[in-house]
Order: structure tokens, then sequence, then C-alpha cells
């Protein structure tokens, strides 16, 4: 059983406080709603402004179990946000860690998510296995 424990106060803010989705505008600088830490159990996507590019680091702790993949290994990636079109994001990056081999390191990872105006990206991502999966994060801070 996954525990969104850790993200219980951030869906209370996010109910609590209507005026957030609002104040998420698409058309707003990425900074205004992308920025940030976004996440769901076991895994986190930092998203932050470096000079003219927005960056990205992710990170999957040990204990994230998939239906089609089953337990996955811990993983880290960094990249950059390539395209933002209204509220779509194109993210492009390469693995820097993959549970203990070093085969991964380096491969290309890939993302197209939207964000939904609130407090939720949601799409798909390529990784080290090759096959389109869906994603999806919340807005943690």
């Amino acid at each position: 059983m996954i525990s969104l424990r850790p993200f219980l106060p951030v869906l209370f803010i996010a109910a609590a406080m209507p005026s957030f989705a609002q104040a998420a505008d698409c058309a707003a600088p990425p900074d205004q709603w992308l920025v940030g830490l976004w996440g769901m159990p076991h895994t986190q996507m930092t998203f932050r402004r470096e000079g003219k590019e927005i960056v990205w680091e992710y990170v999957r702790e040990p204990g994230v179990v998939t239906q089609r993949w089953g337990e996955k290994q811990p993983a880290t990636a960094k990249g950059t946000v390539t395209r933002v079109t209204g509220c779509e994001i194109e993210m492009k990056g390469k693995y820097t860690s993959f549970g203990g081999t070093q085969k991964a390191v380096g491969a290309p990872m890939q993302y197209i998510v939207t964000f939904d105006g609130a407090a939720t990206l949601q799409g798909n991502g390529l990784g080290f296995g090759k096959e389109w999966f869906e994603t999806r994060w919340m807005k943690a801070q």
C-alpha cells in the first residue's frame, strides 16, 4: 500500500485555497507555476531556474512498485525543460544513477506532461525501459 502521508498537507492546502488554481495560469511565466518541488510517494521532481533555462532533477527512491515493471530500481536524472506550450511541458535529460548499475547512466529520459492549472503535472515519460509510461506529480511547495 502506498502512503500519501507526506503529501496530505499539500492536498489540504490545495483544497483549502481555491485561489491557488486561479493564480496558476499557464499563460503566466513558468517560474510562477512550474518551479519548485513536485512528486508522489518515493519520487521527486524539482524544477528551478538556471539563467535562461528551467532545469529539473529527478529522484526515485527505493519502494516504487508498478504493475508494468514490478519493483523499480532507485534512480536519479537531470535535464532541461525544452518546451512550454500553454500548459504542456516537454522535458529531456539523462540518468545520473540507476540502482547500483552503470549501464543506464547517461541513458536518455524524456517527459511530456500537462499542468492541470492547480497542483498536478500528468502525462507520459520515456526512460531506460524504452517504453512510454504514464506519470503524475503533485505540487509539494
